[in-house]
């Protein structure tokens, strides 16, 4: 069983945990509360945790307070990059981009003891965090009782803040001038959490989904996925916000998404070197 499928096992199972919540002392379930309760804001810290709890109940033997080979350990960041990220991007879940590992506080080449020097912004979490693989680590029995724990408290966080989107069955009473002001509102509105930035993304993805099939000039062309909001450019290798490559693969047109901001002499330098990179035939600064 690889690292993927022993998640995946174990994400099953964490429909419930009151079945095996009082195997785990209080202390460590508050720490595993303080994890869950800041997954979407301290991502690393969450999929790091997750990633070493599976490679644990995979590997008892393996202190995986050594998360890296040059430690003496094992690579975290490459099982985290192979099985862990994608798999809880499958879920659903909040997930890095691309590996835990690429936060720098967590990235150092130190073991995780209750000493690790790295500067996680939150001290309890960092607290919760190393606390809670010093356990496993002393308790390796526990380590699948702790990951499940921690996936249902999750899912819980996550489901919570699902909202339902109504589909709309008579399309009648829709006009522009409507379908402007609720996208405005929607775009303004405080939602007082993470990821509302991406709204007018989103909006204008929709929209070139619609285009991309009915206009001309966007014949054979395709609409390249959506990468992650909160990756760098370089991360991501994305020319804009948005990417439509013609049927030789090339990139044809990309849109940089900057709502509620002023273009200034830093973006248009940054949209510069990003054209003469990637050579689209047209690049759309959207504010």
């Amino acid at each position: 069983m690889n690292h993927k499928e022993k998640l995946l096992q174990v994400y099953k199972q964490a429909t419930n945990a009151e079945d095996i919540k009082s195997e785990i002392p209080d202390t460590y379930k508050d720490f595993i509360s303080k994890i869950a309760n800041n997954c979407t804001r301290l991502k690393g810290v969450y999929t790091v945790l997750i990633t070493l709890l599976v490679h644990k109940t995979l590997n008892p033997d393996q202190d995986i307070r050594f998360h890296q080979a040059q430690i003496g350990g094992f690579s975290g960041r490459n099982i985290d990059k192979q099985y862990i990220t994608p798999t809880l991007q499958e879920l659903g879940l909040p997930a890095m981009a691309e590996s835990g590992w690429l936060t720098r506080s967590l990235e150092q080449p130190k073991p995780y003891t209750l000493d690790y020097p790295g500067k996680i912004g939150n001290k309890s979490v960092k607290e919760a965090f190393l606390n809670l693989i010093d356990w496993v680590q002393k308790n390796s029995d526990k380590a699948e009782l702790v990951l499940r724990i921690l996936l249902w408290q999750v899912i819980q966080n996550t489901n919570f803040t699902k909202i339902e989107i109504t589909k709309i069955e008579n399309n009648a009473r829709l006009n522009i001038k409507l379908i402007v002001n609720s996208l405005e509102e929607h775009f303004n509105f405080n939602y007082k959490t993470h990821g509302a930035s991406k709204l007018p993304v989103l909006a204008f993805y929709a929209i070139y989904q619609i285009l991309i099939e009915e206009v001309e000039r966007y014949k054979l062309c395709t609409l390249k996925k959506l990468a992650s909001h909160t990756a760098s450019d370089l991360t991501s290798r994305s020319a804009g916000d948005i990417e439509v490559f013609d049927e030789n693969n090339k990139l044809f047109e990309a849109v940089e998404i900057k709502q509620g901001k002023k273009i200034d002499i830093q973006i248009i330098r940054i949209v510069k070197e990003k054209i003469v990179k990637y050579h689209p035939q047209r690049y759309c600064i959207i504010i």
